[in-house]
Parts: C-alpha cells; sequence; structure tokens
C-alpha cells in the first residue's frame, strides 16, 4: 500500500518531503514532531493520508505561489484523447474527432478536473 501512495502521490510527497513531511513504513511524520502511525489495511488511514497529502499540497502550493503542474499528455490520455498541438490548442478524441482553441482548453479543464478526482485515493 505504501507504494501506491507512494506512486500516486509522487510530486505531491517530493514538495511536502522538501517541508519536512515524511511518509516511510512507520508512519507519517514532520520535523517538528508531528507522527502518524501506518495502517496501511485500513481504509479510513488511507484516506486520512490521502487527504492530508493533498491537502497540505494545495497549501504549499498556494503559499509558494506554485500551480500544480499536471502533464496535458498524461491527463489526456488517461481518458483516450490525444494532444495534437498546444498552439492553437487542439485535441483528438478516440474517434478521431478534433476539438480545437477555446473548445479544447474548457474540455480539458474539465478532464483535468476529473483526472484529479478520478486519480486521488479516497
Amino acid at each position: 500500500m505504501l507504494d501506491i501512495i507512494n506512486l500516486t502521490y509522487k510530486k505531491e510527497l517530493e514538495l511536502l518531503e522538501q517541508h519536512g513531511y515524511r511518509l516511510t513504513d512507520k508512519g507519517f511524520a514532520s520535523d517538528d514532531g508531528a507522527f502518524v502511525e501506518h495502517n496501511f489495511s485500513s481504509q479510513g488511514y488511507l484516506t486520512f493520508i490521502s487527504l492530508f497529502i493533498v491537502d497540505k499540497y494545495a497549501e504549499l502550493t498556494e503559499s509558494l505561489n506554485l500551480q500544480p503542474v499536471l502533464d496535458k499528455e498524461e491527463v489526456l490520455s488517461y481518458y483516450g484523447y490525444t494532444l495534437i498541438c498546444e498552439s492553437p490548442f487542439e485535441i483528438q478524441d478516440p474517434d478521431g474527432k478534433l476539438i480545437s482553441c477555446e473548445f479544447a482548453n474548457f474540455f480539458y479543464q474539465e478532464l483535468k478536473n476529473k483526472y484529479i478526482e478520478d486519480t486521488t485515493i479516497v
């Protein structure tokens, strides 16, 4: 289960580690002494740790004025879409139909939100 959390939240955990948070086989800890012992067999524990990672990442990115960066191609391919061009922004759906410019940006934002929901362990 530790591997799943590490893979799912790789970029989030990298930022958290830079700010004193660590996920180990014993639990989740911070440099200021906060600690929660692991219980990877409990869905409640996994939900708690997932929510903490996502929330702390959002807090850090906001305080550092960072925007979470998702790979557009990764998000699109997760749902079977292909990035054709960045400028003008063009996407191809699984049936070969094109979506471009303002429509592509809107569509991508919706897919990105769905991707965040679908890949968050809760």
